[in-house]
């Protein structure tokens, strides 16, 4: 995985960006460099050259801010296509065609400065750069009720991490604030407005590495119940137990009247 992000920040980043636009029609000449970036523990980290002479025979790849030979990672001659290991060889790095240094499996303790000799005919360059290795922030997620009425009641939910660019995604699918949304300036609340059965499913994720990958939180998942679904239980319910008393007030005026005309015809007979 290619991962590119500057170390200081954002508007160094724009500086540098519009510097090598400016320079763009001049790039023959150009100063060659290692494009800085951030890389993520575990995954592939590539240290790109930018401005290299076109005619280079080597490159060397040293670890630190200079090119000392007890600091060769790896050479890579591009004439035979052979590499040379050196002392600070880890085993997980190797030159591809470009001349760019690759690391597998990147790791903490690789972050640091890196050193490239590009050796030419008729010249060598040299420059230094800096990888900046980090881990995965684990995100966790909250919600104020397990439990809503659907199309009723309003949710909260809260995602917990230091990143102030958060993004929000209901059902897999990436929302914004909308009538039925609303997520806080800070981005890390999302508040949605009478909740429906497709709101269940809720996610949080964050940029990192300048954007290329979104790292996401555990699914939560939402229990729905249905208003309507409740108002038309209870009232057949209550219609039952109404229909049943009714029948049952009927059924009592029916014996007690009953009662009272076997107790006068009784009378009567016993008249005559």
């Amino acid at each position: 995985m290619d991962l590119f992000s500057p170390r200081c920040g954002f508007w160094r980043e724009l500086v540098l960006v519009a510097g090598l636009l400016a320079c763009g029609i001049c790039q023959g000449s150009a100063q060659m460099d290692i494009a800085s970036l951030t890389g993520v523990v575990g995954q592939q980290s590539l240290l790109v050259i930018r401005n290299a002479p076109e005619d280079v025979q080597e490159y060397s790849w040293h670890r630190g801010a200079n090119d000392a030979e007890e600091n060769l990672i790896i050479s890579y001659n591009t004439t035979s296509h052979s590499q040379q290991k050196g002392p600070k060889y880890s085993g997980r790095e190797s030159v591809i065609s470009t001349g760019a240094l690759l690391i597998e499996e990147s790791r903490l303790n690789d972050t640091g400065n890196y050193t490239v000799q590009a050796a030419a005919i008729n010249d060598t360059q040299r420059a230094t750069g800096w990888l900046e290795v980090q881990e995965f922030e684990t995100l966790d997620i909250s919600v104020n009720a397990s439990i809503v009425l659907e199309d009723v009641d309003s949710m909260a939910a809260i995602c917990h991490t230091n990143n102030t660019e958060v993004q929000w995604y209901v059902a897999h699918t990436l929302v914004s604030s909308s009538e039925s949304t609303a997520i806080s300036p800070d981005t890390k609340t999302l508040i949605i407005k009478r909740a429906k059965n497709y709101d269940s499913l809720l996610q949080c994720g964050v940029k990192i590495v300048l954007g290329t990958v979104i790292q996401r939180s555990e699914l939560i998942y939402l229990t729905m119940a249905w208003f309507s679904q409740s108002v038309t239980t209870s009232t057949f319910l209550l219609d039952f137990l109404m229909a049943w008393s009714i029948l049952g007030y009927v059924l009592l005026f029916t014996l007690i009247l009953v009662g009272l005309i076997r107790c006068y015809s009784t009378r009567a007979n016993r008249s005559v």
